[in-house]
């Protein structure tokens, strides 16, 4: 009776053992579940994103553009014989943007689509001359520039000459980009967008600096509009590879309100840096656990 005792509780408590040990390792929590994706091994790691996960493409907006201004009589053409106070210093006039957010809509996979976003931009117009300083001046009809004289302006005795003169304007902006890339990623893709970038004006202001005859230093900033445009529309192109390129942009309409003086067009031509706010990858990599 006790040798059938005993064999009997050897056999349940090997079944029990056996029984165990498969559930266990069925439900090991240190090895990879198949429920939802196909087997891999080590060289070939798969995603996690399920099928009814959208792809979602770069664009190639967002980001830092710096550049340089020139303000242009007629589309392409610096002609200034009359108004030579507007032939700006193109070396002083300066353009930044700051391309906050971007979304693309893609058309045909990464290769074809639209680009939109965000962004801030600060335009900057030297009236500094290498003959003959000017003074930026407006009322409620027009905006002129007239000679620079610091007894006139400062009322002060003691004549003198500009070392800054400079009409700075700030933009909320919003690009409209058809874009050609070769990747899904930035990185490592060639790219080309064309469009029209809107702006709203939310800042105008006037800086002068210089130095007068004597020695004495002296400064004024005037925050006014100047009658130029509340808003603003370029059209842009823009090229490049990876993280880095060139913009062209031309405006559409003129700088100041129509019949306050001169149509004046920026143009404006510099560096583009890209950067990726989406950098994390769209594809988890999971490392295959070996089994023991």
């Amino acid at each position: 009776m006790k040798r059938t005792f005993s064999v009997t509780a050897f056999v349940v408590g090997l079944v029990g053992s056996t029984a165990f040990g498969q559930f266990n390792a069925s439900f090991n929590p240190l090895q990879k579940s198949t429920f939802g994706s196909t087997s891999t091994n080590d060289k070939n790691p798969v995603s996690t994103k399920g099928d009814d996960e959208k792809t979602t493409y770069d664009g190639h907006w967002a980001g830092f553009d710096f550049g340089f201004n020139a303000l242009m009589s007629a589309p392409f053409e610096r002609n200034f014989a009359n108004n030579p106070y507007w032939e700006n210093n193109i070396g002083f006039s300066s353009q930044f943007n700051f391309n906050v957010y971007e979304y693309k809509i893609p058309f045909f996979r990464q290769f074809l689509g639209l680009t939109t976003g965000l962004g801030v931009s600060v335009s900057s117009y030297s009236f500094r001359n290498d003959n003959t300083n000017y003074t930026l001046q407006f009322n409620s009809d027009t905006t002129l520039c007239t000679v620079f004289s610091p007894a006139v302006f400062y009322n002060d005795t003691v004549d003198g000459r500009l070392r800054s003169n400079t009409l700075s304007l700030g933009y909320f902006t919003i690009p409209l980009l058809f874009e050609f890339a070769t990747k899904e990623r930035e990185k490592k893709s060639f790219y080309f967008a064309a469009g029209v970038v809107g702006g709203i004006r939310f800042s105008s202001s006037y800086f002068q600096s210089g130095r007068f005859e004597n020695g004495s230093r002296f400064s004024n900033t005037t925050r006014a509009k100047y009658n130029t445009n509340l808003f603003t529309l370029e059209a842009t192109v823009r090229t490049g590879y990876s993280w880095g390129g060139i913009f062209l942009s031309y405006n559409l309409n003129t700088l100041f309100k129509e019949n306050k003086t001169i149509a004046l067009y920026p143009f404006r031509a510099g560096l583009v840096f890209n950067v990726d706010y989406k950098e994390a990858d769209d594809e988890v990599l999971i490392e295959e656990i070996p089994e023991y």
